[in-house]
């Protein structure tokens, strides 16, 4: 990470009730702060297209088709 690359980190939480523990633990070992961009429902249809929505956009993370669409 030399390089002059930039990463991220994405991950998720299984509950609300463990976000704030994490949240001081990570404080105590990181200075990176950490930005909340999302949560995961369940879709409605089976067919229904991934997406992330929050107050401002709404971004299809269905993926890269790389020979074309399936």
């Amino acid at each position: 990470m030399n390089d002059g690359e930039d990463y991220e980190l994405l991950f998720t939480m299984a509950n609300k009730s463990s976000v704030g523990g994490f949240e001081s633990e990570w404080k105590d070992q990181f200075d990176t702060p950490l930005t909340c961009i999302g949560k995961v429902v369940e879709r409605s249809e089976k067919d229904e297209p991934i997406v992330l929505i929050n107050a401002s956009s709404r971004i299809d993370l269905t993926g890269y088709a790389h020979f074309g669409n399936p």
